[in-house]
């Protein structure tokens, strides 16, 4: 086990892996960085259609507070959206 300097964590290597997955970047950074973008996407996609008020009947209470919640919702994690984006 390796202490990550800066950081709480350690880690653990395996022997049989691959040298090329072990740099930054190797081919499971790769499928992870395309995996995290494409989730970022979907969510950025999703919470931006949940927001909009565009073809919504904005005289509904209830479409007002699902609108209300997913604001809320979309504040709440920016701090985890900010820190995938980066």
């Amino acid at each position: 086990m390796v202490h990550v300097r800066g950081s709480p964590y350690s880690a653990t290597f395996v022997p049989t892996a691959k040298p090329a997955d072990n740099t930054m970047n190797g081919a499971l950074m790769q499928a992870n960085f395309k995996q995290e973008t494409n989730d970022l996407n979907d969510y950025m996609t999703k919470k931006d259609k949940a927001i909009s008020v565009k073809g919504k009947d904005i005289n509904e209470v209830n479409t007002l507070l699902t609108v209300k919640q997913e604001i809320e919702e979309v504040f709440k994690n920016e701090g985890s959206s900010a820190l995938k984006i980066d």
